[in-house]
């Protein structure tokens, strides 16, 4: 599988005492949350005799219990407990599956256990020692937001990542009054980043100046800043669930000075981000991805050396899976 860090869930929805299931790259898992609110993520079937632990099973003691046999995994995917042979614990284990929780969103890792590598994804509601989305939090201050999961949608995973490469598709989807002029890419690590500067014609007057950067945080995550005509802060992750079928996870913010300064109800503002946003995922749910594209000239450094980016997620290196997708 990719190797990265993905979205499974959100916050909101993983509550104490409730077990979740969800679908990474063809894995059943489930979420749930020890007594002191910490996330857990784990393989979805009993090391025992394979019961889904999603389906009737319950958080007892920080552990989660079976509903076949009562046998109780605790969060580090250890067998804890054996309720009728409780001298006869074995040595048994299911995955447990590193996860952070970040921005609303809970994440986890798909690489091998023994690979794990730090999480980069930003927290807009995280302390000084936590990764910020550096305009917002550092100048702006985080308002309102809204999030929104759209399930088991047939996207190729490699195509919205690409998006952050992709200067002209801002004046034939975002009705922008041109295409986008691409300022800046760099790529560190597992981090890339494009910024842009765009144009948009809002009512009468001459076009209002806009800017915007792409981070991706790997393969599955990326953040998108917006500063001029609407100021927010979008977050955006794209999980595989397996069979070519994606869930998509969509959370916006705008900033606290704008929530200051707009004294009306939010929805419109929201309602109309959104839907720049399922514009995109309009063009991805119907768009293959080319394996080698009749590049232009003034777009083919830029992703060529995304993908050249990309590939370092599904290549073999140590401490690495190869992926299929």
């Amino acid at each position: 599988m990719l190797q990265g860090w993905f979205q499974i869930g959100t916050s909101a929805e993983c509550s104490e005492g409730q077990v979740i299931t969800r679908r990474v790259f063809d894995s059943e898992i489930v979420l749930w949350r020890t007594a002191d609110g910490t996330v857990t993520v784990t393989d979805a079937h009993c090391g025992h005799l394979g019961a889904h632990l999603g389906i009737g099973g319950r958080i007892k003691n920080d552990t989660l219990v079976c509903p076949y046999h009562g046998w109780a995994w605790d969060r580090t995917g250890l067998c804890a407990r054996v309720p009728y042979a409780p001298n006869e614990v074995p040595d048994a284990r299911i995955r447990a599956w590193p996860s952070v929780e970040r921005s609303g969103g809970i994440f986890v890792w798909t690489g091998r256990a023994d690979s794990v590598e730090e999480c980069d994804i930003p927290d807009v509601h995280g302390g000084e020692a936590t990764p910020s989305l550096i305009e917002m939090k550092a100048s702006h201050g985080v308002g309102d937001s809204r999030a929104v999961v759209y399930r088991d949608r047939a996207i190729d995973p490699r195509v919205p990542g690409e998006h952050s490469t992709d200067f002209a598709h801002f004046k034939y989807i975002h009705l922008a009054t041109d295409a986008a002029v691409q300022t800046n890419y760099s790529i560190a690590g597992n981090i890339f980043r494009a910024d842009y500067a765009v144009d948009y014609k809002i009512g009468p007057g001459s076009p209002k100046p806009h800017r915007v950067r792409f981070t991706n945080f790997g393969p599955g995550v990326v953040t998108v800043e917006n500063w001029g005509v609407v100021d927010h802060v979008l977050l955006a992750s794209v999980t595989p669930t397996g069979g070519g079928r994606v869930d998509v996870y969509y959370s916006v913010w705008v900033t606290e000075e704008l929530s200051a300064r707009v004294k009306i109800d939010y929805d419109p503002i929201f309602t109309a981000l959104i839907a720049q946003f399922e514009a995109d995922l309009i063009v991805w749910e119907n768009q293959t991805w080319v394996a080698d594209p009749p590049y232009l000239a003034s777009e083919s450094r830029c992703l060529r050396d995304y993908r050249i980016w990309a590939e370092h997620f599904s290549a073999t290196r140590p401490g690495a899976d190869r992926t299929t997708i």
